[in-house]
């Protein structure tokens, strides 16, 4: 789009106005001059619009091998629907509609003209439906309407439970079929270690004493495994409201199965101590199978795997008489560890310390969300936190209180694995998984939480968002940040440098001003709403190396919009930087934005294009009394729906010294004015763009 779009008053046959053979005439004369707005493109590669509500009539320049010497204008008319032509194909445009004037042939097209029609083969409108061709010379001038969707914002609605609740099943099923899976793994191995003890003794007849000490361990663990199989059959679907009860329950299954295959390790070591004449070893007894309490519905009738189960003892009693194969009891165990089984109860640390109510929060190592939700429902930030926020009156007076107060305490903490070590770190790591400590701040806690409070529902729907991303997407934009997507599409975390995240924490205080008038006083903003800022820095315990990062979350703007849509980030200007070459897997840009809408703007209903303005224009202000600079508009477009989003993101960077030399050298080593400027002309620069060139709203 080589101008921006002027307001243009209708007035038939005054000065303003021209004839339709003077502006015919006009144009086809300008066909090889170069472009008044210094674009360097010639007026043959141009387009011309004249938009009008409803629309807009398209102006085109052609430039033909046909060369007549007369000055006279040939029109054509053709129907675009039916392709009707008039009888007269060709017509010497002749004096009554030379004359005729430009603007009323331009408001014909924006008028229903229901009682014209083409011919009486074609009875489509006469103007809306046409196509009108002027040849002059060698120059063919095209005037056509076209019709543009004229764009709403997406309406977020309110959550269905569809996706929570097919994901609640999944998960009760995956912990029901795994579970019984390892179990039954469990017991297939403690039948090959009876079997094994019944051969070992029938060889071995000294110490027999010691061998039903062995006998009746493994005989335990048996009936361990029978207890954690009946209690998986008692489990009730409709008991489980979340999907961090059901990780609760997989954390007590997968802690009780580490228990019983440790204690079937220690009978198999026992064993082998016996056959080479050394003392037995025993820990100490401990009572395992009341930790798993997954269930308190009445046991049922026991199905045919639980007899068999619980027949174990009769099985064993027979072994002594009966001539039974050996069984190598000292193969390789681990086999049970890379069961996929296994892998799945054992997936996320599940050994940290339960968070409130006792429930578990799995953190996943490379999933910085899920260290989030564990903090947010940890005990100690509940007990420092949550409880000493006081709500007695309307949430909303609590939530404006909390936004406008002065208060900058911060939140840390710092949490490590715990478990009972077992033969050596390396079988630990093994069984329990990899071991982890982590130390934790979360900056304003109060604030953002009043701000989750006001747009995220309750704290247990937040943490369960949360609780665990989808995906990780880099290279997003130039500076390749790692972003990370919560499981249900609602939130989108950052991490973003230390010294961008400083500059946030210095504008915050102003930024919940900001925000508290958007919610609680009508000031329409734009911003994507930042939701909380976290530091988490971890420590490597095998190799000792320590890692921090630096994020903030934020609301995900295309949360419920279409999969299929186009994305663009939108600084408001059309430097040749501004462009994402075909095949990068970046956000599209300014000029690409240009290139795909063929240089239109995106047309809003009136209304909806006043509440964009002052929500740019608010917002816009705001950041340039914080010194901030470089901020996008991200704009998602869904032609189907006919709907948009838009929200102003990447509000970090400051105008200091470093981005004034910047912005100096790009003046001088380049002939484009750089993107990065001093934040009143980036402020207006921005508002320019987006609300007079690349937003409209067509009243007529």
């Amino acid at each position: 789009m080589c101008m921006k779009p002027q307001a243009h008053s209708i007035s038939y046959y005054s000065e303003d106005d021209k004839s339709l053979g003077e502006f015919i005439q006009a144009v086809s004369k300008k066909v090889d001059d170069k472009c008044e707005s210094g674009c360097s493109q010639i007026w043959n590669f141009h387009r011309f619009y004249f938009l009008g509500n409803g629309g807009a009539v398209k102006v085109t320049l052609l430039k033909t091998t046909n060369h007549q010497e007369s000055s006279e204008i040939v029109m054509t008319k053709e129907c675009k629907i039916c392709k009707v032509r008039r009888e007269d194909v060709s017509v010497i445009l002749n004096k009554a509609s030379w004359e005729y004037s430009f603007h009323k042939f331009l408001d014909n097209f924006f008028r229903n003209s229901t009682n014209l029609h083409l011919s009486k083969k074609c009875r489509h409108q006469f103007y809306e439906g046409a196509r009108f061709c002027f040849m002059v010379n060698s120059v063919r001038v095209i005037i056509e309407k076209e019709i543009f969707n004229t764009y709403e914002f997406h309406k977020t609605k309110a959550t269905t439970n569809k996706y929570y609740e097919a994901l609640l099943k999944q998960k009760f099923e995956e912990l029901v079929s795994y579970g019984k899976e390892l179990l039954n793994s469990l017991l297939k191995r403690s039948k090959e270690i009876l079997i094994s003890i019944g051969n070992e003794t029938t060889e071995f007849k000294a110490k027999q004493s010691d061998w039903e000490i062995i006998r009746n361990e493994v005989m335990d663990a048996s009936d361990e495994i029978a207890l954690c199989i009946g209690k998986l059959y008692e489990l009730d679907f409709s008991t489980y409201k979340t999907t961090l009860q059901i990780e609760t329950s997989r954390r007590a299954l997968f802690l009780e199965c580490c228990k019983i295959k440790v204690s079937l390790e220690n009978s198999v070591a026992n064993i082998k101590r016996l056959k080479h004449g050394e003392p037995i070893k025993f820990p100490q007894k401990q009572s395992i199978s009341e930790k798993l309490r997954v269930s308190t519905t009445p046991r049922h009738s026991m199905s045919a795997q639980e007899e068999e189960v619980l027949a174990l003892s009769s099985f064993v009693d027979s072994i002594n008489i009966q001539v039974i194969p050996a069984v190598d009891p000292f193969k390789k165990y681990d086999d049970i560890l890379n069961e996929s089984a296994f892998k799945y109860l054992q997936k996320g640390n599940l050994t940290l310390p339960l968070a409130r109510d006792n429930s578990c929060v799995p953190v996943y190592d490379e999933d910085l969300l899920s260290f989030i939700a564990y903090t947010l429902k940890s005990n100690a930030y509940c007990e420092q936190v949550l409880d000493s926020l006081e709500c007695d009156g309307e949430i909303s007076e609590f939530i404006e209180t909390e936004l406008l107060s002065e208060s900058e305490k911060h939140f840390s903490m710092e949490v490590a694995t715990e478990f009972q070590e077992i033969s050596g770190k390396s079988e630990t790591r093994n069984l329990y998984g990899p071991t982890m400590s982590f130390g934790i701040t979360v900056f304003y806690p109060r604030q953002f939480h009043a701000i989750r409070l006001h747009l995220c529902g309750t704290v247990e729907e937040f943490i369960e968002s949360i609780a665990m991303s989808q995906s990780q997407i880099t290279e997003l934009g130039k500076s390749g940040a790692t972003f990370m997507l919560s499981h249900d599409n609602k939130y989108i975390l950052k991490v973003v440098e230390e010294k961008e995240f400083r500059m946030f924490l210095d504008l915050a205080p102003n930024y919940f001003r900001h925000i508290c008038k958007n919610f609680f006083h009508l000031m329409p903003s734009r911003l994507v709403k930042t939701l909380g800022a976290f530091r988490i820095h971890q420590k490597n315990l095998k190799t000792g190396k320590n890692k921090t990062d630096w994020m903030l979350l934020f609301e995900n703007l295309g949360y419920q919009m279409p999969k299929k849509k186009l994305v663009y980030d939108l600084k408001g200007t059309c430097n040749q930087s501004r462009r994402v070459k075909d095949g990068k897997k970046q956000t599209k840009m300014d000029l690409n934005f240009l290139d795909d809408l063929s240089g239109m703007p995106i047309f809003l209903s009136p209304e909806t294009k006043r509440i964009f303005d002052a929500g740019i224009w608010n917002d816009t202000l705001f950041l340039a009394k914080q010194n901030v600079v470089d901020y996008s508009l991200l704009l998602m477009i869904c032609p189907e729906t006919g709907k948009i989003e838009a929200g102003i993101i990447d509000y970090l960077q400051q105008y200091n010294f470093e981005k004034a030399v910047e912005s100096k050298y790009k003046k001088v080593v380049r002939t484009e004015l750089p993107t990065i400027t001093h934040p009143v002309t980036y402020k207006e620069r921005f508002r320019s763009q987006l609300i007079n060139g690349f937003f409209l709203s067509l009243e007529y």
